[in-house]
C-alpha cells in the first residue's frame, strides 16, 4: 500500500512537473495570427545612437542583436535588443512562446495590455529593479528587450512603428532586416 502511494505520488510530481515546463501562454487566441508579412525592416542610424546601440557578433540579414547600457554606469552592455524576421506570425509567436518558457524558469512574465504597453500584437515583460525585459510579436517579426523601463518602452514604441511601416513581404522574396 505504502508502495503504490509512493509510485502514485512520484506519478503525479512528474506530470505536474511536465506541464509546469510546457507553457503556451494561451498563444492559440493571441491576435495578430492572420498580419500581414513584413519584410525590409529598416533600423537607422538614428535609432543606434537614439538608444546606445552596438550591434554584436551574430547578427545576420533576417536577425539583429544590438546591446545596449541599463543605465549611465553600464560599461559591459548587458543590456540587449534582439529582433527576428520569420516566414509566418504564427512562427514567430511559437518562438515567443519558447522564449517565455526558457524565462520562466527564472522570472514569470505578465502578459501585457495596451493600457500598459502599446507595442506589438501580443506582449510579455518581468520587471525587475528599474530594467524590463519585455518581448513580444508583430506581424512576422519577434523583438525581444531587456533594458532601462522607460527606455525599453520607447524602443518597444519605435520598432513597433519600423514594423507597421515596413514591406510588405512579396513571393519568392528573402527575409531582410536593414541594419
Amino acid at each position: 500500500m505504502l508502495k503504490t502511494k509512493i509510485i502514485l505520488i512520484n506519478l503525479l510530481l512528474i506530470i505536474l512537473f511536465a506541464k509546469a515546463q510546457v507553457n503556451n501562454y494561451g498563444s492559440e487566441n493571441w491576435p495578430g495570427k492572420n498580419s500581414l508579412m513584413k519584410n525590409n525592416i529598416e533600423l537607422k542610424d538614428s535609432l543606434a545612437l537614439k538608444y546606445n546601440l552596438y550591434l554584436a557578433k551574430g547578427s545576420i540579414n533576417n536577425s539583429v542583436i544590438y546591446k545596449m547600457p541599463i543605465n549611465s554606469y553600464d560599461t559591459m552592455l548587458i543590456g540587449k535588443l534582439y529582433i527576428q524576421i520569420y516566414l509566418s506570425p504564427t512562427e514567430a509567436q511559437s518562438y515567443l512562446v519558447e522564449y517565455l518558457n526558457l524565462i520562466t524558469n527564472i522570472n514569470k512574465p505578465t502578459r501585457l495590455t495596451n493600457e500598459n504597453y502599446n507595442c506589438g500584437d501580443v506582449a510579455f515583460a518581468y520587471e525587475y529593479n528599474e530594467t524590463i525585459d519585455l518581448s513580444f510579436t508583430k506581424n512576422n517579426v519577434l523583438v525581444i528587450i531587456y533594458g532601462a523601463n522607460d527606455m525599453v518602452v520607447s524602443l518597444a514604441k519605435k520598432i513597433t512603428e519600423i514594423i507597421e511601416n515596413a514591406d510588405i513581404l512579396n513571393e519568392n522574396e528573402n527575409l531582410k532586416l536593414i541594419f
